[in-house]
């Protein structure tokens, strides 16, 4: 599989951009093309953030109704979505100046009552420890050769006539070399020895 080819449909956009408008776009970091405020916000504790995405003015209202800062609606730098893209940078002081009050669970959790996008950003052991990825079922328990049993990412897709599960564990080094040259690619016994006495496989590295 190309990697280039497989991943171009995430750039879509910036893709598409070019071939209409011939633009090529710049670095934009966590902010948005035209919405305001988008960005990752700094809160309470050490190396704690929360994500939050205004999409309308109906989520504008809500994040300043939670924040207890109605007086921003009222704002003339605020008072639309052009006026606050062109203003994030004030914008983005105040909001972070909230943020760093409190716990960005705590944050998150409000805004999302509020109908507001907002998440946390989780470290890999919070991924590990997710409680919400745990009762997806999303982690799965497999027993490997050597290792032993430890957690693994399941399947993101998730069918309720064909549920995706992982059926064993990676193979180890050369594990399934006869059942890939032999059953798969038809070679004998005797072919498949010469390739291990050849070095060109086997179930040792050779580094």
């Amino acid at each position: 599989i190309a990697l280039l080819e497989s991943s171009i449909h995430h750039v879509a956009i910036p893709f598409m951009d070019y071939v209409m408008n011939k633009n090529i776009q710049q670095r934009i970091g966590n902010r948005h093309p035209y919405m305001a405020p988008h960005g990752c916000y700094k809160c309470k504790g050490k190396d704690q953030w929360v994500n939050i995405s205004i999409g309308t003015d109906q989520q504008w209202e809500s994040l300043c109704k939670v924040m207890d800062n109605r007086e921003l609606m009222k704002t003339s730098l605020f008072s639309d979505a052009l006026s606050r893209w062109h203003n994030q940078d004030k914008l983005n002081s105040i909001i972070e100046a909230w943020t760093l009050k409190y716990a960005n669970k705590d944050i998150a959790d409000l805004l999302q009552k509020a109908n507001v996008p907002a998440g946390v950003l989780l470290n890999n052991q919070e991924i590990a420890e997710s409680a919400h990825l745990k009762t997806r079922g999303f982690f799965e328990e497999i027993d490997r050769q050597y290792v032993g049993k430890h957690f693994y990412p399941g399947f993101v897709p998730r069918f309720s006539k064909t549920p995706g599960k992982i059926r064993k564990a990676a193979p180890c080094l050369g594990e399934d070399n006869y059942y890939i040259f032999g059953s798969l690619l038809g070679m004998t016994e005797k072919e498949i020895k010469g390739l291990e006495n050849s070095g060109v496989i086997g179930t040792t590295s050779l580094m």
